[in-house]
């Protein structure tokens, strides 16, 4: 869904007062601040999309029982979600979240709280004011004190490690003495031996106790193959490292010609047996804890695509660049600080993700990598651009957000094959002329960046959508800012490029080209009246008048001009109708 589309289902559903909104798999890469006029919502789903932040005017809606956002990329949420004090239900699982939204705690009617697949490592104190909360999810967080949870007195469901965790549970896990293992949903606690911990792989076994040495039976201490380990880690790394062992003899055997997944599994390195896979074209391992690659990796010559995202990679082995047939390599959420040498000499590679590592600059020789369709470096800290990047000539996508960027290459317009183009989040002050020949470009993302003229983008033909300001532009906005029209307030839908236009030209410009009268005023409202504003209907022009209700808001200063029925002469009238016939007074305020 195109960021106009999300526009326009988020306008009309406020026009039809909706009270559920179900957004589910709509490649959706941020909100409009929009979404906070939807405040007849009661159900609103977010799931499945690659959302980074929430505006803070989701705080706006104070009628939401259910907020689903599961599936993004959020690592936090604003503070303005504690106003949503009618939530019941919360969903934010398979997110990033690192700590617990300090904000959730203030929703005291939560039932409902969805946690897992993050990152969590505490929960906090004030996690005791859901005082409503029955059903709790944080499975896949590596918690390891869970006291807190008992002074929740409605709590009567705790999700934790995949299975229904008893609350004789609910405690520092480092005060466990025993081995838990999952049969069937249920917890069962188990002797440690040796054939059990030989077993490690064929059970659901689900914790082991921290200071195991001290509970490991004599036998298994003198088993040869099994270690005395001081920490539970340990044991548990060298186990998985002997099971992985295990599962490539036996993909060895049986010769596996496509994939290997082995995503979100905890590894930490790769024993140089990989090496010998050589049938297999596609290798998943994100999400991992990997450092280094062994070097065998090179011997995989018929791979075509390695996801190694979300691991801790600084370096790749150079043997990288014996992959001939590799065209995607997915290096995303790493801690590269430079591009890897050995890569500039794939050049197979027609996809290649780079971003969220701490890259400063890139070599004049990326050239090389003249096949590359789709490149994305967002979320690093490129202050420039090497001037030879325009011999990528085949590239389409191109992700530069989130950098230091202060100017684009002059050449950069012989990208002439580009379709999609984000440089958000970055310190461009101009746009260089020789983008005129994109020709192919079809979306451009530019928000915040302080830009004062995008008229060069009028010569851009295949270009559908700008993302500007927080909103997307319709073409007439592609000009330079000081030259936006006070006019464009007559007919403009959009309540927050209204406001943008009022914050670009000035409110005091405005009334005065537009001849405004002020009509009434009311508290923080003005009521204005515009006449003879020309309109087409029924195939003759006709003239009517237009009323306008100015609001300024009292925490931000932010001027807000909505448009009322041209026969309100009360501004009191007019805020009453745009609250749907509710009069100010009757709002509680909430703190």
């Amino acid at each position: 869904m195109t960021p106009a589309e999300l526009e326009l289902i988020i306008d009309r559903a406020t026009q039809d007062r909706s009270t559920h909104l179900d957004l589910y798999q709509k490649s959706i890469t941020s909100l409009p601040d929009s979404i906070g006029n939807l405040t007849d919502l009661v159900s609103l789903r977010l799931t499945g999309n690659r959302l980074t932040t929430i505006p803070a005017s989701i705080g706006n809606l104070t009628n939401l029982r259910e907020l689903r956002l599961y599936k993004n990329q959020l690592k936090t949420l604003p503070d303005s979600i504690a106003n949503l004090q009618n939530l019941t239900w919360l969903s934010l699982s398979l997110n990033r979240l690192t700590v617990f939204p300090e904000s959730i705690t203030e929703l005291t009617n939560l039932t409902g709280l969805l946690l897992n697949g993050n990152q969590m490592v505490v929960l906090p104190q004030s996690i005791t004011k859901l005082t409503n909360l029955t059903y709790l999810d944080i499975t896949g967080n590596p918690l390891m004190d869970l006291s807190v949870l008992n002074s929740l007195p409605k709590l009567k469901t705790v999700k934790f490690w995949g299975v229904n965790l008893p609350c004789k549970y609910w405690s520092d896990t480092k005060s466990f003495s025993s081995a838990l293992q999952s049969i069937n949903g249920n917890i069962v606690e188990c002797q440690i031996t040796s054939e059990n911990l030989r077993l490690l792989g064929k059970r659901s076994l689900i914790w082991l106790p921290s200071n195991l040495d001290r509970y490991l039976p004599a036998e298994a201490k003198k088993d040869e193959n099994i270690d005395s380990p001081p920490e539970a880690l340990s044991f548990m790394a060298k186990a998985a490292k002997q099971m992985f062992g295990e599962l490539l003899k036996n993909l060895e055997k049986k010769a596996p010609e496509y994939h290997l997944h082995l995503s979100g599994n905890k590894l930490t390195s790769l024993p140089s047996d990989i090496g010998k896979l050589t049938k297999l074209t596609c290798i998943e391992l994100s999400s991992n804890k990997l450092t280094s690659l062994p070097a065998s990796i090179g011997n995989l010559n018929n791979l075509i695509h390695l996801d190694l995202r979300g691991n801790q990679l600084s370096f790749l082995p150079n043997s990288i660049d014996n992959l001939t047939n590799l065209t995607h390599l997915y290096l995303g959420g790493n801690l590269f600080d430079s591009l890897p040498d050995a890569i500039v000499e794939m050049s197979t590679l027609t996809h290649l993700h780079l971003n969220s590592n701490s890259l400063t600059s890139l070599p004049e020789n990326l050239t090389n990598l003249f096949q590359l369709i789709e490149l994305n470096l967002s979320s690093n800290n490129l202050n420039s651009l090497p001037l030879q990047l325009d011999k990528l000539t085949k590239l389409k996508k191109l992700d530069l957000s989130h950098n230091k960027l202060t100017e684009l290459p002059s050449n950069v317009g012989d990208l002439t094959e580009l379709v999609n183009l984000n440089l958000s989040g970055n310190q461009l002050t101009s746009l260089p002329s020789s983008m005129r020949f994109m020709i192919e470009l079809t979306s451009l993302d530019l928000s915040e960046n302080p830009l004062a003229d995008l008229s060069i983008l009028q010569h851009l033909p295949k270009l559908q959508s700008i993302h500007f300001l927080g909103l997307y532009l319709p073409r007439r906005y592609w000009t330079k800012l000081s030259e936006w029209k006070a006019e464009w307030l007559q007919d403009e839908t959009n309540a927050e490029l209204r406001r943008r236009l009022i914050q670009q030209i000035g409110y005091e410009r405005i009334c005065q080209e537009l001849d405004a009268i002020q009509l009434d005023s009311w508290r923080e409202y003005t009521l204005l009246k515009i006449d003879g504003i020309e309109r087409w209907h029924g195939h003759i022009d006709i003239y009517e008048s237009m009323v306008l209700l100015k609001m300024t808001c009292p925490s931000t200063g932010h001027i807000h001009v909505l448009r009322v029925p041209p026969e309100m002469t009360s501004a009191e009238a007019a805020i009453t109708w745009v609250n749907h016939g509710i009069h100010p007074d009757k709002f509680i305020v909430q703190t």
